[in-house]
């Protein structure tokens, strides 16, 4: 029997935060922005953000560390 997600890609959050991330892409491409490289970067650093985060939390291995981590972002 299967207790959990075994990587960080079978989360649903990280899986809707990829598709942001996707979407952000596509937006910056396909736009105005990407003339702006200032905007064009934050808008990139912080798309990939989210399942950056996730993933990297998942690492962690107690679910209370792990809840914490998502909640805060912190290192």
């Amino acid at each position: 029997m299967k207790k959990g997600a075994q990587s960080h890609e079978e989360l649903v959050v990280w899986q809707l935060s990829y598709q942001l991330k996707l979407g952000v892409y596509q937006l910056i491409k396909a736009s105005p922005i990407r003339t702006d490289r200032n905007l064009h970067d934050q808008l990139r650093n912080a798309a990939r953000a989210a399942p950056r985060l996730i993933a990297e939390g998942f690492g962690r291995y107690l679910p209370g560390e792990f809840a914490r981590y998502l909640r805060t972002g912190q290192r």
